[in-house]
């Protein structure tokens, strides 16, 4: 997210659009809006992180079924592993 001052002096912020794909996945999710350099970290819904990778996509099979929090950067997205 970045942040701006303005003329109005409130701030203004971009956030860029991140979309991930399919959801619920089965063996690859992809994201889109990011690169390759992108950090990408899982954790279930105990808080443990149990996956962490780079790019654009994130191999899945390892984990069991069921739902998990994906960490782009600072942004946050639920997703469902089948």
């Amino acid at each position: 997210i970045l942040f701006a001052e303005s003329a109005t002096g409130v701030e203004e912020f971009d956030i860029t659009s991140v979309y991930v794909y399919p959801n619920p996945v089965v063996n690859t999710l992809s994201i889109q809006g990011v690169d390759e350099n992108t950090s990408l970290e899982v954790y279930n819904l105990t808080g443990k992180s149990v996956l962490k990778n780079k790019g654009t996509e994130l191999d899945v099979t390892s984990l069991t079924q069921g739902t998990y929090i994906l960490r782009i950067n600072n942004q946050y997205v639920k997703f469902i592993k089948k």
